[in-house]
């Protein structure tokens, strides 16, 4: 599985069978640590699967962030995984980099099971089965805790939406980005945003189907929430999505990445 970009992470599902009747759960080993940052880990939770003696495991890799801006994703390293001695392989499905925009995973969230730290050292005070379950909602654009995102050395603007009919309710916090002073959020085709409002010192910058969300005394604080009111001009349906890009000059110029989160 690869080796996610700095700041970032990635998750792999694999689905294993015990070539007999096994009732532990397997042990992943990682055979290739060179591979590994050295302020990166490794963490995995292995669960039984619906299927008559097969188990589930997920892993997550975590590269805590070494620089105030995010990086791009690009060609990174491979991380190689063994399963021991009775078991084998027999499907494994991985996304990289899944904290931006990325292709949803095939494989459908899991909970519950083992939960082991398989290389490096897990720094933040979250336990491997928190950390496997962060990892996987981000990779389906699903909001984490800013807390969370803090400890697990990530850049990461959060956003939790709450609709009544038009109006949305939207508030964003930020994690690893100190400079950050404007947020913008894109609505699907033929959905503008009619009106936007927020704490004092904070203005929002209507343009049609998105809005900026300013901070006009300087930048976001990290850490702390921002909430926003919008008005839209019909309200969203099932399914819906709102892409968020971040800017450390109003917009003069935007951080490059876009996250993505399912309205309802």
């Amino acid at each position: 599985m690869p080796v996610p970009s700095s700041g970032n992470v990635a998750v792999a599902r694999l689905v294993i069978q015990p070539s007999g009747a096994s009732q532990s759960p397997p042990r992943l080993t990682v055979v290739s640590r060179g591979a590994l940052p050295p302020d990166a880990y490794v963490v995995s939770t292995v669960a039984r699967a619906a299927a008559k003696g097969q188990f589930l495991a997920t892993v997550a890799v975590v590269r805590p962030a070494t620089s105030t801006s995010p990086v791009p994703s690009g060609p990174t390293k491979s991380l190689s995984l063994r399963l021991p001695t009775g078991f084998r392989l027999v499907n494994l499905q991985f996304a990289n980099d899944v904290l931006y925009t990325n292709r949803r995973p095939p494989f459908a969230p899991l909970s519950g099971g083992m939960t082991s730290v398989l290389a490096g050292q897990n720094p933040s005070a979250l336990p491997a089965s928190a950390v496997t379950k962060d990892a996987q909602l981000l990779a389906f654009d699903r909001f984490i805790p800013l807390a969370h995102a803090r400890v697990l050395g990530v850049q990461y603007v959060s956003a939790v939406f709450k609709r009544t009919g038009t109006t949305l309710t939207a508030t964003i916090g930020l994690a690893g980005l100190p400079q950050v002073n404007a947020v913008e959020l894109g609505f699907p085709a033929g959905m503008k945003v009619t009106q936007a409002t927020g704490l004092p010192g904070t203005e929002g910058l209507l343009l049609g189907s998105a809005v900026h969300l300013v901070s006009s005394r300087g930048s976001f604080q990290e850490g702390r929430q921002y909430t926003f009111t919008l008005r839209l001009s019909r309200p969203p349906a099932k399914g819906d999505a709102v892409t968020l890009r971040a800017s450390e000059h109003y917009f003069e110029g935007s951080l490059p990445f876009a996250e993505r989160f399912v309205l309802t």
